[in-house]
């Protein structure tokens, strides 16, 4: 409990700059770091303004978890993990870029209002946002390529890793949808106790991430010169 006490009175500018010193330091014993830190500095820049709906997270979750075999895995796997906020919201931030509707700000502590989101947008949310259908089209992938698209299975990451960090006031996970209405009140994305935990657990697998290519890099080469 103290932890939690501890990295919620924390400001985002003390992590940020922590995670510099430490990456830059990090960078010059090991090249490994490089990639990661990089990773690290996008990542948390992108995630300070986006919040309450970070989709970068969910596309490193599901990169890591669906796309470690190769580069066009892990962009695919990226890809997916992204994709069902980028159908849901994208059209939606595309169209408030140019004025046509009024774009909310993600950016705070408290989400804005569904209210203040167009309607087009909770129904593409539903659909985009549904364990139900991300299993039928994951089947119809198999079928269709006699084989199971794991890559794909991001998506359905995404939606699980929605359903307890939404909250009922903005936009709950529909996992459920067109079978059921119903929804679980979860914690805010923005809440420390998720945001946190989240940066520093991804960081963690990252490092093991670059780490172990590396090595497997390395162990290849010298195989290689035999």
């Amino acid at each position: 409990m103290s932890f939690l006490i501890i990295m919620e009175s924390l400001s985002f500018d003390h992590i940020k700059n922590f995670l510099k010193l430490r990456i830059i330091s990090g960078v010059q014993k090991n090249r490994a770091m490089l990639g990661f830190s990089f990773f690290v500095l996008y990542y948390i820049n992108i995630s300070l303004v986006f919040k309450n709906m970070d989709i970068i997270s969910h596309g490193l979750w599901g990169a890591i978890a669906f796309g470690r075999k190769n580069r066009k895995s892990f962009l695919l796997a990226f890809l997916f993990g992204v994709l069902p906020d980028l159908l849901s919201f994208g059209i939606f931030f595309v169209l408030a870029i140019f004025g046509v509707f009024e774009r909310p700000d993600f950016g705070g502590m408290e989400p804005p209002t569904n209210e203040m989101v167009p309607s087009f947008v909770h129904s593409l949310y539903n659909v985009t946002h549904s364990l139900v259908v991300f299993l039928v089209i994951f089947v119809l992938l198999w079928v269709a390529f006699k084989r199971p698209i794991f890559v794909f299975a991001a998506w359905g990451l995404h939606i699980l890793i929605d359903i307890p960090t939404h909250s009922s006031s903005f936009f709950p996970t529909p996992f459920l949808w067109p079978l059921s209405d119903f929804i679980i009140d979860g914690k805010s994305w923005a809440s420390p106790y998720i945001f946190f935990p989240d940066v520093i657990l991804l960081s963690f697998l990252y490092i093991w991430f670059f780490i172990w290519k590396r090595r497997g890099k390395d162990r290849s080469n010298k195989e290689g010169l035999k």
